[in-house]
């Protein structure tokens, strides 16, 4: 019999996987996916391919009919990130609905003058650091509290939008990761 093994393998290493009787053949599945795996296919769900990520990237399976099962490290960090920003959006919401009154047709103009008044701190705080001048002022907390007042009036337009400010930042953020990456693909090919 083959001993199983107690945890899961580095990049490149195959010690670490099951057999598992799959369409009539014995194929090795990595141990930490080895119970997804073979429940899919208990329900018929068939599966082409897989590999757990060895502890460095996500796991995937691939199914027979073209689609892929992600399978995250931990907790899903964009969940968590959503849940949280989430929460924080709604509270916001609640304490502009308890502090001010209900937004105006003018509440949109009003956010985004702050955003651009809150930009203006943060690009004179950034400046005089760069010219070394100002060292009375605390010239980094004042770019930091910057940062996060243009959050806020974000989010608070986010909520009068109807938008999920973390949807926007999280769809944004993985177009500009990904121009990065054909970037970097691009010069790679024009050096060959």
């Amino acid at each position: 019999m083959i001993s199983k093994p107690d945890k899961c393998c580095a990049p490149g290493e195959y010690a670490c996987q099951v057999p598992m009787p799959l369409k009539g053949r014995i194929n090795y599945i990595d141990l930490c996916i080895a119970d997804i795996v073979a429940a899919l296919n208990a329900a018929n769900i068939q599966t082409e391919a897989s590999c757990c990520g060895h502890r460095k990237w996500h796991g995937s399976i691939m199914l027979a009919d073209g689609r892929e099962i992600i399978i995250y490290r931990g907790e899903n960090k964009k969940m968590k990130a959503v849940r949280d920003y989430k929460g924080l959006q709604t509270l916001l919401a609640q304490w502009q609905k308890e502090n001010f009154d209900e937004p105006n047709d003018r509440a949109q103009l009003q956010l985004t003058l702050g955003v651009c008044e809150e930009s203006g701190e943060l690009a004179h705080a950034i400046l005089k650091e760069d010219q070394g001048i100002r060292k009375d002022q605390d010239l980094a907390a004042l770019a930091e509290d910057a940062i996060g007042d243009i959050c806020v009036y974000l989010m608070q337009l986010c909520t009068i939008r109807k938008l999920d400010f973390f949807e926007i930042i999280w769809n944004v953020s993985q177009k500009v990761m990904e121009r990065k990456r054909e970037d970097q693909i691009c010069r790679k090919k024009e050096e060959e």
